[in-house]
């Protein structure tokens, strides 16, 4: 787990502004903050809400992969915790969600294919029951990733060519409108901007990013 703040390098912030349904802007918040290292892997991630609580925090490993990622309530305690098991390669093998008192509460398992792609993950509740599956569908001429829970949501998730993520559509089916995530990015691969829409095509808010250089000490 990284610490050592003296190995950050960047500091990334992202402001969010939100829109009624008219699309009439409301308020404007920080609500991302980040920090790269001389590699250019993260080693802190935290998302606010619009009372400047922080509602997720990440903590990443010194190859930039997820070690911790810790949910907060409202009041600021800790709600669950998401622990992270890769394989040997780097690929993310499990995801365990823990209760406070460090039950198992549930996790996501993934299995790979001969392409070693993700093929399926699995859902599994507390006493090591199937909940749910998500399916995996790739149309790489295309740059698409289709992801199907069982018989109630779908998502479609499209890459530039560079295999930067650039649009995520869909959502539960039971819901009267499917939602879509757009992503835009610089010339040199840098997240800028992320539009939240609804299913009426109108913008829910709008997140843009900056990218500060951190003052070394030496």
């Amino acid at each position: 787990m990284v610490n050592d703040s003296d190995r950050n390098r960047i500091r990334i912030t992202g402001w969010t502004q939100l829109f009624d349904t008219s699309g009439v802007a409301l308020e404007k918040y920080m609500s991302f903050s980040a920090y790269l290292d001389e590699n250019d892997n993260k080693t802190e991630e935290v998302h606010y809400d619009k009372d400047g609580s922080i509602k997720i925090k990440k903590l990443f490993d010194r190859k930039g992969t997820v070690s911790e990622e810790v949910h907060y309530e409202s009041n600021g305690s800790v709600g669950y915790k998401y622990i992270f098991t890769y394989d040997e390669s780097g690929k993310e093998i499990e995801r365990a969600m823990h209760s406070t008192d460090g039950s198992l509460h549930r996790k996501r398992v993934h299995e790979y294919n001969s392409r070693e792609k993700i093929d399926r993950s699995i859902w599994y509740d507390k006493d090591g029951n199937v909940e749910v599956i998500d399916e995996y569908e790739y149309k790489e001429g295309d740059g698409l990733v289709i992801i199907t829970r069982g018989a109630v949501a779908q998502w479609t998730n499209s890459y530039d060519e560079n295999g930067n993520i650039v649009l995520i559509s869909g959502g539960y089916w039971s819901d009267d409108q499917l939602s879509q995530t757009k992503f835009f990015y610089s010339e040199d691969g840098r997240l800028m901007q992320k539009d939240e829409i609804n299913g009426e095509s109108t913008n829910r808010s709008t997140t843009t990013y900056v990218y500060t250089e951190m003052e070394s000490d030496k």
